[in-house]
């Protein structure tokens, strides 16, 4: 009687836990995040600067210049492309005071910008042509001109050129950069 007693829990017990264990393996689930990458888009941000001798000097980090309340900056920004891929670019010019946005040293200054090859739209500079791989694109600015007239509380403050730049794949898509699919939001 004990034996059958001891059985039939065993039996019960098995009965019960493996319908468990084979539903729970059912709906088992996991949260994950991938990035998916198709091809590797790498580029060079090429920001430079005429020294007083019109040679063209590369801008070191967190480099100073003397900037007076009405003058112009020499500055130059260009994309290389340093992949195998072609690729379509875009460039986001921005001010920094102090490491943060200030909308009114933005209004402040204005860019010698290159509209023959670059086109502004909804903030960005976008390259015209597909970047061909190792090849650069022209200058999108060759000077800063401030006019900091009024704005007295920005003298000693560090400003900083921010450079935002991002790049699409240009195989298998348009010829037109601005009807090019995949730029990040």
């Amino acid at each position: 009687m004990m034996k059958t007693k001891k059985l039939l829990i065993i039996a019960l017990i098995l009965i019960i836990v493996i319908p468990v264990l084979i539903y729970a393996s059912f709906i088992s689930s996991t949260m994950s995040s991938n990035i998916i990458t198709f091809g590797n888009l790498r580029m060079e941000l090429i920001e430079t600067s005429i020294d007083e001798n019109g040679n063209e000097i590369r801008v070191k980090n967190n480099e100073n210049e003397n900037i007076s309340l009405n003058s112009s900056v020499s500055r130059r920004v260009r994309i290389k492309n340093i992949c195998n891929h072609p690729m379509f670019v875009r460039i986001k010019l921005s001010l920094l005071l102090d490491n943060e946005y200030d909308n009114n040293l933005n209004n402040s200054v204005w860019y010698d910008i290159n509209n023959e090859d670059f086109l502004y739209q909804d903030g960005w500079y976008y390259y015209l042509k597909p970047l061909e791989p190792g090849k650069e694109t022209d200058n999108l600015i060759t000077q800063m001109n401030f006019n900091l007239i009024g704005l007295d509380n920005y003298m000693g403050k560090t400003i900083k050129l921010n450079i935002d730049a991002q790049a699409v794949q240009s195989e298998n898509q348009t010829d037109n950069v601005m009807s090019a699919k995949g730029w990040p939001e």
